[in-house]
């Protein structure tokens, strides 16, 4: 039996520009969403609370800072990206492909109000790690004076 040189790489670019048309016709329609925001896949997220703040980390191995953003939008945290494979061109035959490439997004609703422009983001080591404080409270108990005629 001789051997079947299977490439996936016309399905990807065919998809790739599926994916260009689709967004092209949201965009048509009104909708304000744009290709980073047409997820392709998750990356796996780590929320912890603390007393002073939220922390999320992401895996996203192998993606460039310039292909990742950070939006805060009201009380929803979004988190966007790309990550592009790399084409050999040497004529490699790819046996398996594991890993998610393309646009990548995360929604993460935020339980509490926060402090905006103190949020802190770090790329480290294919680790986004997000620091989101939680804004301090506007007081404590105040006694409510009560009118009488």
């Amino acid at each position: 039996m001789g051997k079947l040189n299977w490439t996936a790489w016309p399905g990807i670019e065919d998809f790739s520009e599926t994916m260009d048309r689709l967004v092209d016709e949201l965009r048509a329609r009104g909708e304000s969403r744009s290709r980073a925001e047409v997820c392709l896949w998750q990356p796996p997220l780590d929320a912890v609370e603390t007393a002073t703040e939220l922390i999320l980390t992401l895996d996203i191995p192998g993606v460039p800072l310039e292909n990742v953003g950070v939006e805060l939008r009201d009380r929803e945290l979004v988190i966007f990206g790309e990550r592009r494979f790399e084409r050999d061109a040497r004529g490699a035959v790819y046996h398996t492909l594991e890993r998610a490439y393309g646009p990548f997004a995360r929604r993460f609703e935020l339980p509490f109000p926060v402090e905006a422009g103190a949020i802190r983001a770090e790329l480290k080591d294919g680790l986004l790690t997000l620091a989101v404080p939680k804004r301090p409270a506007t007081g404590g108990p105040r006694r409510i004076i009560i009118d009488s005629d």
